[in-house]
């Protein structure tokens, strides 16, 4: 039971940290006065990344228990 807890938190991480990374080199992109950097800085960025990752482990965790059938 632990271990597959573990798998879920590690998922909405991982997710969670791809999203503010994409994110910021997206934001680097568009507006080129900013700064690699100053993509992390803004709170809602990092609410956005919590939701996907959350987003990403429960959908995870709702497949597995459902064997993959819907």
């Amino acid at each position: 039971m632990k271990n597959k807890l573990l798998k879920y938190i590690l998922i909405g991480i991982l997710a969670a940290a791809a999203f503010l990374v994409g994110w910021a080199l997206i934001e680097m992109l568009i507006h080129p006065e900013r700064t690699f950097a100053d993509g992390f800085k803004g709170i809602i960025d990092w609410i956005l990344a919590v939701c996907f990752g959350a987003s990403c482990a429960y959908t995870s965790w709702k497949k597995d228990n459902n064997g993959g059938k819907e």
